[in-house]
């Protein structure tokens, strides 16, 4: 059985599309645990009768925390032997569960498949796909997420629940799949990739991972990045030369994306978090390489950060 866990925070105009198309599967080996994160909005009531109309649906209604609490809370009720999640404004398609069956029954760790990307008229803006693949063995699952990284994300991917055991989930909405795959995938024991596209993601330009920079969004970014360091910084040089070149790039997107105000009073927590990460680069002797992938914007940032802040604000307008 798969456990989906669908966190839920006033998503009244999407959230029935998404349970709807959890219900169209043409197996019921499912349940489904939606996670009501103080929502101010119907999404609550909408929740609560599709919960009294069909018992594999539970509900937890909670103070909002964000998306990790509704995380941590809706893994404390699966049964299933696979975990899915699925964001509420997005849905899966519907046959979903049948494509996936066989390659549960050959109980890999992780499952992973394609998204495809839609707007609001559910036109496909892009799709994200992976090379179908098998991977077994501890090390080469963690190696070969770092070297054919696709999207570290949670909602394309199947898991099995042992794997969540222990599994550190902080934070409230920034970065929360970041954090814990890169957990799962360092407990994996076997991986396989499908050409499937199975999970459709509604972009939409006001959701959380799209929000403005604000002094709270700083704060949980530059947590997250330090977790994923401090996670990985004894692996092998080439998994720490991936995050190093990934933490970086979260720094130079805060240095090119605040505004002034936040600037102000954030320049330096932000240019201290870009110093240490350049240093450790060049402590672990990958500095070449990661100078090299991180390209022009880096070198500009490098000799003149408020010219590179001025050129980058000048693109997004």
């Amino acid at each position: 059985m798969i456990s989906f866990i669908i966190p839920v925070y006033n998503m009244e105009k999407y959230i029935v599309r998404c349970i709807d198309s959890i219900l169209a599967q043409d197996t019921e080996d499912w349940e489904i645990i939606a996670v009501d994160d103080g929502s101010s909005d119907a999404s609550a009531t909408i929740l609560d009768r599709y919960a009294e109309k069909d018992s594999r649906i539970q509900v937890i209604h909670k103070c909002n925390e964000g998306i990790a609490g509704a995380v941590r809370d809706g893994l404390t009720l699966v049964s299933g032997e696979y975990i899915a999640f699925v964001d509420s404004d997005d849905y899966v398609d519907s046959r979903m569960l049948s494509i996936l069956h066989p390659y549960q029954i050959r109980q890999y760790d992780i499952i992973q498949f394609g998204m495809v990307q839609e707007d609001e008229y559910l036109k496909t803006i892009g799709y994200i796909n992976f090379p179908e693949e098998e991977v077994i063995g501890r090390e080469e699952v963690l190696t070969h997420f770092f070297s054919e990284y696709r999207m570290p994300s949670l909602a394309c991917r199947i898991f099995k629940r042992n794997l969540f055991d222990k599994v550190d989930i902080k934070g409230r909405n920034i970065g929360i799949d970041e954090m814990v795959i890169l957990q799962l995938m360092g407990k994996a024991d076997s991986l396989i990739s499908i050409g499937d596209v199975l999970y459709h993601i509604y972009v939409r330009n006001n959701s959380v991972s799209r929000s403005e920079y604000s002094k709270e969004r700083i704060y949980e970014i530059t947590q997250v990045h330090d977790f994923l360091w401090n996670y990985i910084k004894n692996q092998p040089n080439t998994l720490k030369k991936y995050i190093l070149i990934k933490n970086i790039q979260a720094y130079l997107g805060m240095v090119a994306c605040c505004e002034q105000e936040v600037w102000r009073q954030e320049k330096h927590r932000i240019q201290e978090g870009l110093n240490e990460y350049m240093e450790y680069a060049k402590q672990y002797g990958i500095w070449k390489p990661v100078k090299k992938q991180l390209g022009k914007g880096f070198t500009l940032y490098r000799m003149n950060h408020n010219a590179y802040r001025t050129i980058q604000r000048i693109r997004r307008i």
